[in-house]
């Protein structure tokens, strides 16, 4: 019986070595099975291994961005004067933060050239380097003298506020961002990839509102004023990206101006900053 069993076990044994091919290259066992093929590597993976970490259509976690605000008049100066000298920035309270939870690209030549598309919300913060008071419509006065009131026009000025001690004085704008951008790298492998991109993103305010906070005459006041402050409504902005890996510093300068034609500042935004993707 035993003898059988053993027989019939090496016939099997023998059968299958017969379907079976096995090759053997440097640090790499390929075994064949019919339509099969199994390979073993000694090393976990070969050193010219042509497996690489694909980029998905999406990012998982989706991107975050961080920057700084600047604001260059219609000279391309971000030095603020004249009528627009109320606009002058505290550049340490004026960041922006971003989140795109949708964040995606598609190949063009594999992962070398790519489209990249998106949608986010964007948080852009202007804090004001002086003790002004912001006001979103403009007086307009019937007479040289400016003691007599006609009207007021939606046009957004700041006036002197020396009176008061502004500990924040600050505007902050909410926008939906639809970024389209064209994207060159190096490396198939993302974690292994410089990359740059350039392109446009398009955006759609949301709101916007005036936070302030200060003393007078002792006693501590806080305000939060919701307003459009005449802010353009639709935006275009001219995008960089440029980076190694899941890192990238972008900087972004608007195509448009942050305030409506005639109803504010000719100033337009530029934002700097990190873009990280997240996990």
């Amino acid at each position: 019986m035993i003898k059988k069993i053993f027989s019939i076990a090496m016939a099997c044994t023998m059968g299958i070595g017969m379907m079976a091919q096995v090759e053997e290259k440097k640090d790499t066992t390929e075994i064949k099975l019919g339509d099969l093929k199994v390979m073993v590597y000694e090393d976990g993976e070969p050193e010219d291994s042509t497996v690489v970490k694909k980029r998905s259509i999406f990012n998982s976690g989706g991107r975050f961005d961080v920057g700084m605000n600047l604001l260059i008049d219609a000279n391309n100066s971000t030095d603020m004067t004249g009528e627009n000298q109320w606009m002058d920035l505290d550049y340490a309270k004026s960041l922006s933060w971003s989140y795109y939870p949708f964040d995606a690209t598609v190949n063009i030549v594999k992962e070398y050239v790519q489209v990249g598309f998106g949608a986010g919300l964007q948080w852009n913060n202007y804090g004001l380097a002086n003790n002004v008071q912001v006001f979103p419509q403009m007086p307009v006065y019937s007479d040289t003298s400016m003691m007599v009131l006609d009207t007021y026009v939606d046009s957004t000025f700041g006036v002197s506020g020396d009176q008061y001690d502004f500990t924040k004085n600050r505007l902050r704008t909410t926008y939906l961002k639809v970024p389209l951008m064209l994207e060159f790298n190096t490396n198939r492998n993302e974690d292994r990839s410089f990359h740059v991109a350039a392109g446009v993103i398009g955006g759609w305010r949301l709101g916007s509102n005036l936070k302030q906070k200060y003393s007078e005459d002792g006693v501590n006041h806080k305000n939060k004023i919701k307003n459009d402050f005449n802010f353009r409504d639709f935006t275009l902005d001219a995008s960089v990206r440029v980076g190694y890996g899941d890192f990238t510093v972008f900087a972004m300068y608007g195509l448009t101006s942050l305030f409506a034609d005639n109803r504010g500042p000719e100033v337009y935004p530029v934002t700097v900053g990190l873009s990280v993707i997240a996990w």
